[in-house]
């Protein structure tokens, strides 16, 4: 979809401002084993979403907010 499209660009941004953390985007209609396990895992149900720390996250999420969400995680 678009805004994970979109989501996925906002990501490629702060992770590249934040090389100590790891960001992977994951393409669920790929249907791989791995991301269907994930999916289950976390409790997946809408998209775009993201795990940071354990803590599952839904909805499209600008820059400034996905870096405060980043920054405070690796206070935690």
């Amino acid at each position: 979809c678009q805004v994970c499209k979109d989501q996925g660009s906002v990501l490629s941004h702060v992770s590249g401002n934040h090389q100590d953390t790891i960001i992977y985007a994951l393409d669920t209609s790929l249907n791989m084993d791995t991301i269907r396990y994930l999916e289950t895992k976390y409790g997946v149900e809408e998209y775009p979403s993201w795990v940071i720390n354990e803590k599952l996250y839904y909805g499209f999420m600008g820059k400034e907010g996905l870096r405060e969400v980043v920054e405070n995680s690796q206070h935690e």
